[in-house]
């Protein structure tokens, strides 16, 4: 089941799309979705969040990629939108191939994908990403098409795939290409092209440094092993593929690691291991709901329970596998699974404990399998399943006698394993000892040239030591005669030297008490300065939530006059929703408000603009709204003139403004600071009362006026339509 599990494994790694799908992606995706506008913008962000959702949730992904379906697809003269939606198209299907496992839905709609890249590719702004995109379709083409067993389509589409890629340059799809073309060869038994594709992939993987390539590339290698029968090679192999994947975190791709490994130790006769590995392979791969590799894992517990002499049990395991490869429409894997009930008949027949009828019974099943593994294998051109089935056959065909047929089939057997094991294979491995000779050829002629460069450098080395050593006598020469004249010198200048590094001795220590008083200052500053921000932090932040109190105290006007909608569609004159609120606070509170509310049929309406700004500003604010809200809401006061005098009176009271006139009206002279407290504290304020049926309107005002405009020239209309009406 190796062959199988390792499309899967391949497509994962080089084709699957990696969920680096972090919540906090999605957030800003969703946040972003909210403030877009135009189809276009919309379907771009929802294609995005489908792709962040692809590994983790394909059916959410689809959902999503769905939405950008319905935004662009009737926008057929728009080539992005058309482009989008292709995209859209193509992920959907790439979801049905490697999730869902519905091949041909999968083929209906990246057919439509294709289709509508076709249509657009003449469009030079989108030409190279159009390009990607059939690309794309081509190589989804290929899985599927590999899936159905059809392997000579499959490769065509795969080439067509790597020509494009090629042509744009796109080095990290290129690497791909090769590794499905080396895996179809590796399942129609060519070894030696399967090779070759294997080793460009892994070159380029090596040079991007791309582990997922890396780890395919090991995976492809560790089988070529096991297909030699070198299983402890396979087996390091395999292990540094995990290593990778389980770095990754990629599950799939680990599911198939382990059931690698299991066939790997069957095939050395260690039961125990393999069936470790099988049910680790199995678990993951439920979990998943990869049918595929669930089917592959059943198919290695029939053949171990074979070997176990488990019957009963294996034929249970081959035939749930038998099922889901029938499900899928897996050709090869159909083959496969037929082969191992041919194989399971075949050990039942061999064993002493049956009768001679049963024996001739099994023998016959044997070949009725072994001929329907045979014929869906030679349909699928898979070598190595028709080799395997050949063998079934020549074995049971024997042993009821029938030597013409067993003569048929140890031909085909024969001719199938020389394809797969002889000339092919020796040619490959030929090839590499070759390549791998003139590899160590060149080293070895590197190594010769490098030899004579360190020989030749070695000679201009003693010709460069001998010269400097002639130099250096010299030098030592003039240096001998310069330090002599210089030592009658120097008992003189040491008295200079000494008196001056004491002079700096005390220079440094003057410096570096300096220093240390420079630090305790800076650290002083650093304490003051961390001081000033907490209290400028709490104090700003105390602001901020002032702020918030203050505007969940300003009304809302929208919910005011839908509470008067009756009032005013009673009067249709009236246009009371034409109006607008500009509130630009200079701080991050303010001393300005506006106020409304409605009583019965009065519609009020209040501006006021309070003594100062900022924090004591909010404060008035603050009292003003609450004594309005008292004033009018409680008390029902709809004039306007009243509304004002009981507002006049609250603030006077609350700030005690009535006493402190009192205690300075007995004072003959009081101070400046004084008379500016007296007066300082109010507000200007505006005020509207509104009769919503009779439209109405009273106005009262502290220091701010009322501009009423008019249109004159309706003004004029109406009074001559009401007389020519009279």
């Amino acid at each position: 089941m190796t062959i199988r599990i390792l499309i899967l494994f391949i497509i994962t790694n080089c084709f699957g799309i990696i969920a680096n799908g972090q919540m906090s992606k999605l957030d800003s995706l969703r946040s972003v979705l909210k403030y877009a506008k135009q189809d276009t913008a919309k379907a771009r962000i929802y294609h995005a969040i489908g792709y962040q959702h692809n590994l983790r949730n394909p059916d959410s992904a689809i959902y999503f990629y769905n939405k950008v379906i319905q935004l662009t697809i009737t926008k057929t003269n728009n080539n992005y939108s058309q482009y989008l939606c292709a995209k859209a198209l193509q992920a959907i299907g790439w979801e049905n191939i490697n999730f869902k496992e519905k091949f041909d839905t999968a083929q209906i709609i990246l057919n439509k994908a294709f289709s509508i890249y076709s249509a657009i590719v003449s469009d030079k702004k989108l030409e190279d990403k159009v390009q990607k995109g059939i690309a794309g379709c081509y190589t989804y083409f290929g899985i599927i098409q590999s899936y159905k067993g059809n392997f000579d389509i499959a490769i065509e589409y795969y080439l067509k795939s790597l020509k494009i890629f090629e042509k744009l340059n796109e080095i990290k799809k290129i690497p791909s290409c090769f590794g499905n073309i080396g895996n179809i060869y590796r399942q129609t038994g060519k070894f030696d092209m399967a090779i070759e594709y294997f080793i460009k992939a892994l070159k380029i993987f090596e040079t991007l440094k791309d582990k997922n390539g890396i780890s395919s590339c090991y995976t492809n290698i560790g089988i070529i092993y096991e297909e030699q029968e070198n299983y402890n090679k396979a087996i390091e192999y395999y292990l540094k593929s995990l290593k990778f994947k389980k770095e990754l975190g990629d599950k799939v791709s680990i599911s198939t690691c382990y059931n690698n490994l299991c066939i790997t130790y069957k095939n050395m006769g260690n039961y125990d291991m393999a069936l470790k590995y099988c049910y680790m392979s199995l678990k993951i791969s439920e979990e998943l709901g990869n049918k595929l590799s669930i089917s592959s894992c059943y198919g290695n517990l029939g053949n171990l329970n074979i070997i176990k002499k488990n019957y009963v049990q294996a034929i249970e395991n081959l035939t749930k596998s038998l099922q889901i490869n029938e499900e899928l429409g897996n050709i090869e894997g159909v083959s496969l699974v037929l082969g191992n009930i041919s194989f399971l008949h075949l050990s039942i027949a061999e064993s002493d404990s049956i009768s001679f009828d049963q024996k001739q019974y099994h023998y016959k099943e044997a070949i009725h399998f072994g001929q329907k593994s045979i014929g869906l294998a030679k349909k699928a051109k898979a070598t190595l399943r028709i080799n395997e089935a050949a063998k079934h056959l020549l074995i049971a065909y024997k042993a009821l006698g029938n030597s013409a047929k067993a003569l048929e089939f140890a031909e085909i057997f024969i001719s199938t394993k020389d394809s797969m094991f002889g000339n092919e294979k020796t040619k490959a491995l030929a090839e590499m000892e070759t390549k791998y000779q003139t590899e160590k050829k060149q080293l070895a002629i590197g190594k010769l040239e490098k030899e004579k460069e360190l020989q030749s450098s070695e000679m201009k080395k003693q010709r460069l030591i001998i010269i400097f050593v002639i130099c250096g006598l010299l030098l030592v020469l003039g240096f001998a005669v310069v330090l002599f004249r210089l030592f009658i010198q120097k008992k003189k200048t040491n008295k200079i030297i000494i008196e001056k590094n004491e002079a700096l001795q005390m220079a440094f220590e003057e410096i570096n008490t300096q220093k240390e008083e420079i630090i305790v200052q800076r650290d002083s500053i650093q304490e003051q300065k961390d001081i000033i921000e907490e209290h400028h932090k709490e104090i700003t932040d105390s602001i901020n939530y002032a702020k918030r109190i203050q505007q969940a105290m300003l009304p809302d006007f929208m919910g005011i006059l839908k509470d008067q909608r009756n009032l005013i569609l009673k009067n249709p004159t009236s246009n009371i929703q034409d109006f607008f609120v500009l509130f630009k606070p200079k701080d991050v509170v303010s001393g300005d408000f506006y106020w409304a509310t409605h009583i019965d049929k009065m519609l009020i309406i209040t501006l006021a603009d309070c003594t100062g700004h900022g924090v004591p500003g909010a404060f008035m604010s603050m009292l003003g709204i609450s004594f309005l809200n008292e004033i009018v809401r409680k008390k029902e006061i709809t004039k306007a003139a009243e509304v004002l005098d009981q507002l006049r009176t609250s603030v006077i009271e609350a700030l005690k403004q009535k006493n402190k006139n009192e205690e300075h009206t007995s004072t003959d002279h009081p101070t400046n600071a004084e008379q500016g407290l007296m007066v300082q504290d109010g507000m200007d304020i505006a005020l509207c009362a509104i009769n919503l049926e009779t439209l109405e309107m009273q106005f009262a005002g502290a220091n701010n006026p009322c501009w009423i405009i008019r249109n004159v020239e309706l003004d004029i209309l109406n009074v001559e339509l009401e007389k020519y009406l009279s």
